[in-house]
């Protein structure tokens, strides 16, 4: 049993395709940028409990769109490299960049996801 696991976990990996990697690695310093913009706040003299709340809700933001990417890779998964599938990660990364609103984020991945009709 623990063979499966380790050998599961070693394939893992080579699952990640490249287009992925690129997205993620995007995104990635997109979140970077913004965490060196943070910090260099929280240094201010005049910095204090709200600014620890704001950079709380900052946070949690970025946790839930990082699921929510996450969640959208899984389910459009352009290993066949279809034309749908790299235009809808396009289209759900520009949404997160372009809006705070998480709601919409989601709905533009569900829309995404949804098997294409014929």
């Amino acid at each position: 049993m623990r063979e499966q696991q380790t050998s599961s976990a070693a394939t893992a990996p080579s699952e990640f395709t490249g287009f992925e990697l690129a997205e993620s690695c995007a995104l990635y310093e997109v979140f970077e940028s913004l965490t060196e913009q943070l910090i260099a706040f929280s240094n201010q003299p005049r910095f204090g409990d709200a600014g620890l709340g704001l950079l709380e809700d900052i946070s949690e933001d970025f946790a839930k769109r990082s699921r929510l990417l996450a969640a959208h890779i899984k389910a459009t998964r352009p290993a066949d490299r279809t034309e749908r599938g790299l235009r809808a990660k396009v289209i759900l990364r520009d949404a997160m960049l372009d809006t705070d609103d998480l709601s919409e984020i989601a709905a533009i991945a569900a829309v995404l996801a949804a098997p294409e009709r014929h």
